[in-house]
């Protein structure tokens, strides 16, 4: 579901308890979803937040600062988010993604795909929203989080420090996420002809 401001202490605790003080502040967080309510993306388990993920659509030149580690993703600032507006086209950075430590192995893997399936049926109603997301990136420095997003398909474009920088261009990527994408995205056009 998507989160609220209801929904974001809980999720700044899961982050701290997991990445420690390098995650986004509460009142950050409350920011970016005043600017664009579809940003954020949590899985609850009988209430519990398990999972979380976020999304941001963002000016072009803060991306470009942000992988050259001229700012970190706490840095960017709520004017620099962008609204998803029927016929445009936007880059994403995926902020961060999580799931609750305090279960099994296999519950963990559930919640990430709860959240991952969320996320693509998002992108599905953007496409019939005629909204483009032309790429995406992320950084990762975890091995599990560099391990998703290797098996996602995401090309490795650089380092910052520790973290590894990723990307995918969903106009020209292989990857199976992509070539979905495009399909959803020419079905729209198709259906805006007829």
């Amino acid at each position: 579901m998507k989160a609220t401001t209801e929904d974001v202490l809980d999720e700044y605790q899961l982050a701290t308890s997991l990445f420690g003080d390098a995650v986004h502040n509460v009142a950050t967080r409350n920011a970016w979803l005043e600017r664009n309510p579809d940003t954020d993306f949590i899985v609850r388990d009988q209430k519990r937040l398990v999972g979380f993920i976020n999304m941001l659509p963002v000016k072009h030149e803060t991306i470009m600062k942000f992988l050259q580690g001229e700012i970190r993703g706490w840095e960017i600032a709520a004017e620099d988010i962008l609204p998803y507006t029927p016929g445009s086209k936007v880059e994403c950075i995926v902020m961060g993604m999580a799931t609750t430590p305090e279960t099994n192995a296999g519950k963990r893997a559930y919640y990430g795909r709860r959240l991952i399936n969320g996320l693509i049926q998002f992108l599905y109603k953007l496409a019939q929203d005629d909204i483009t997301i032309t790429k995406f990136y992320a950084t990762s420095a975890t091995p599990t989080g560099i391990a998703i997003l290797r098996n996602a398909h995401f090309q490795e474009i650089g380092q910052i420090g520790k973290r590894i920088v990723f990307e995918l261009d969903t106009m020209t990527s292989d990857a199976p996420l992509a070539k979905r994408y495009r399909a959803a995205l020419r079905k729209q056009a198709s259906n805006n002809v007829n």
